[in-house]
């Protein structure tokens, strides 16, 4: 077995939900989508059963597209025009032109837990997946399997899910990004500037970045993507009340921008390692919101661009010739650049680079077809069958078959999220907390971790990972102690007689379905349960149950959440401020203590302290007994061994080694195919 560690990282932080909600019919509309995109799942209506034979074909489909039905294949003309077949041939065009190491810092904690498995017996297999020690074969087209996909590319209006992502980042570049050592680095931007005690950041972007419309990168770009943002209804739940309300961005010159915040925030570049950093001509915006069919192909910076969208069923993209970081763009540049940061400065010299590393900004692959299918077993055995080349997934029965199979190889990242059953606090009989610590004591998670995660997954005791430095081994889930529940579930009935049937508490109990994978956490989770509750389920696709998680209509749910390796990223999930008719603190559990605690952690830049306010923020959490964490999810990423260079990745010009694996999330723009 080869295996590949990563340090901990630092990751994109999630801001508080404002305390307005501007047009809540909308917003409401387009709840699930954010949601799905929030805890990183995708809501598709993909068929599992269909083959990639079919798949790649040009039928006609039909798809939401924002919010205007686009019957057909849509595609983009050599010139850059959109057109949309529908039913009758007919054809519509749109024109689409459109110092120290300072605070960047993070302390080394050890191994995090990237594993590479080769099913086969060669272990010199280790090429495929950590980098390739030669320049790659040109040509080919890599066919890439994923869950589900959001609404939309547009990073402006659409909300990304994991799966979005994989689609994303060949087409769109962030301003920054994570090295193999979890720190965040300068991707479009050439440096990022701390403004006095953090409560403004100046960006400063590369110049010579072109977009695939041929027009440079430059601030108004920037300044016009951010304000789209700010004025999307949805986005502005993640965004809105981080930035000053009067003035939050400021053109400093043709390259740079200020971001003006309402409170300092040490950690603020980590924002913009993901979709808030991704940046699309201002002339295109402008169309997009005419045309909401370019919603499907934006026009970003990036080593491909969109060629045709068949919404649920492909995605084709194909390799920008003219891409602004190539090596052939940057042949006669010197190798001299400089990206330690100097004070509060963190960034590059001026003179770009050609660094002779191998896949520093090659561009191997003709094309990427990318298929959403649901049903994560039939992708698994597409990937194995040569049908596909690669995968992502979490569902541990395709993980286990997939790192058994001679011809596949495995990329963990096993500290990607928490398996949890989540608590409504807010409404009986919940909001009581005996009876959280009821079903908390009587939850049978050692069972969980045998029968559903198949023992590839570690028992979770809090949000972090063992291998972070803000875990806290003090903290520990008190699972699997049932006989501390009975007389808890006595004293709550006798009080409370209406709310319970044979001495039994009453709950509902919501998960997402049908799935196989969910069929099994069931039968594990009610058997624990039932000699203390009287269970009924309650089944609901995906979109549904998201939203009613969102609107507090719950009172049990089965969840996914936390797992990014930066803590600033989780408080999102514990503010009071984000608990409103549409919560983002699903459980609605207000602590001020705990906000304290959140407001603490987001200015000091010593680690040390970090940790220990977040070990008290574990503390907190645990008592008051709203999750009951169960295990660390895997994402694997599982391709076939003639796939080479999936972790090969670096930053354009410079070529720093970028993170291969996060939550799913993996460059695809580097790799190449051997034979």
């Amino acid at each position: 077995m080869m295996k590949l560690r990563r340090t901990p990282l630092q990751q994109n932080p999630r801001v508080a939900t404002p305390t307005h909600i501007a047009t809540p019919l909308r917003i409401v509309a387009h709840v699930a989508i954010l949601l799905c995109a929030l805890i990183g799942v995708s809501c598709s209506r993909t068929s599992e059963n269909t083959p990639v034979s079919e798949l790649g074909n040009n039928a006609v489909t039909t798809s939401v597209v924002g919010e205007v039905a686009v019957d057909g294949l849509i595609q983009r003309s050599d010139n850059g025009d959109i057109s949309v077949e529908d039913d009758g041939g007919k054809e519509g065009n749109g024109d689409n032109s459109d110092n120290s190491e300072g605070d960047n810092a993070i302390e080394d904690a050890g191994d995090v837990g990237d594993t590479i498995t080769s099913g086969g017996e060669d272990e010199n297999n280790e090429d495929n997946i950590i980098e390739t020690a030669q320049h790659g074969q040109r040509g080919g087209v890599l066919r890439v399997a994923i869950e589900g996909e959001g609404d939309g590319l547009n990073p402006a209006s659409n909300t990304f899910a994991g799966s979005s992502y994989i689609m994303a980042f060949p087409v769109l570049e962030p301003v920054v990004y994570w090295d193999e050592k979890g720190q965040w680095v300068p991707y479009l931007a050439e440096s990022v500037t701390k403004v006095g005690d953090g409560s403004a950041w100046r960006i400063k972007l590369r110049e010579g970045v072109r977009f695939h419309d041929g027009s440079n990168l430059d601030a108004d770009d920037m300044i016009a993507t951010f304000n789209a943002q700010m004025k999307d209804p949805v986005m502005s739940l993640l965004i809105g009340s981080t930035w000053s309300d009067q003035n939050p961005i400021t053109r400093i010159d043709d390259h740079t921008v200020q971001h003006n915040l309402v409170k300092a925030n040490a950690y603020f570049p980590v924002m913009l390692a993901g979709q808030l950093g991704m940046i699309v001509p201002s002339e295109w915006l402008e169309k997009a919101k005419q045309a909401r069919e370019l919603n499907q192909f934006p026009i970003g910076t990036g080593p491909f661009k969109v060629e045709t969208r068949e919404k649920d069923r492909r995605t084709v993209l194909v390799r920008n010739n003219d891409y602004w970081a190539s090596d052939e763009t940057w042949a006669a540049a010197s190798d001299n650049a400089d990206i330690s940061s100097n004070n509060n400065t963190f960034g590059n010299k001026n003179t770009p680079s050609n660094n002779d590393t191998p896949s520093n900004n090659n561009v191997y692959l003709d094309r990427i077809e990318i298929f959403p299918i649901t049903d994560t077993a039939v992708a698994a055995e597409r990937l194995i069958a040569g049908e596909i080349d690669m995968l992502v997934t979490t569902e541990a029965e395709s993980i286990v078959r997939l790192r058994d199979a001679e011809n596949v190889v495995t990329i963990d990242d096993e500290q990607a999220g928490e398996d949890l059953v989540m608590l409504n606090t807010s409404q009986p009989p919940f909001d009581d907390i005996r009876v959280r610590k009821a079903i908390t004591f009587a939850t049978p998670r050692n069972d969980y971790i045998a029968q559903v995660r198949q023992g590839i997954s570690i028992p979770a005791d809090s949000m972090f990972h063992p291998n972070l430095p803000w875990y806290s081994p003090n903290v520990v889930q008190e699972t699997d102690m049932p006989d501390l529940a009975l007389p808890l579930v006595l004293q709550y009935c006798e009080e409370n007689p209406a709310a319970c049937t044979d001495n039994k508490i009453n709950f509902e109990y919501q998960y997402r379905g049908p799935s196989e994978e969910q069929d099994r956490v069931n039968a594990v989770l009610i058997k624990g349960w039932s000699e203390y509750f009287n269970v009924k389920k309650r089944q609901l696709q995906q979109g549904a149950h998201l939203k009613f998680v969102a609107l507090g209509n719950f009172e049990v749910v089965t969840w996914r959440q936390f797992g990014e390796p930066d803590p600033d990223t989780e408080k999102l999930w514990l503010q009071c401020s984000t608990i409103s008719v549409i919560s983002l603190n699903w459980p609605r559990h207000c602590d001020e203590d705990r906000d304290t605690l959140l407001e603490q952690q987001q200015i000091t830049t010593d680690t040390a302290r970090r940790a220990e306010l977040w070990e008290q923020v574990q503390e907190n959490v645990k008592n008051s007994y709203m999750y009951i964490f169960l295990a660390h999810t895997n994402w694997t990423v599982a391709s076939g061994k003639h796939v080479q260079n999936v972790c090969g990745h670096r930053v354009p010009v410079e070529g720093t080694k970028v993170l291969c694996n996060n939550q799913g999330r993996v460059f695809l723009s580097q790799i190449w195919l051997e034979n």
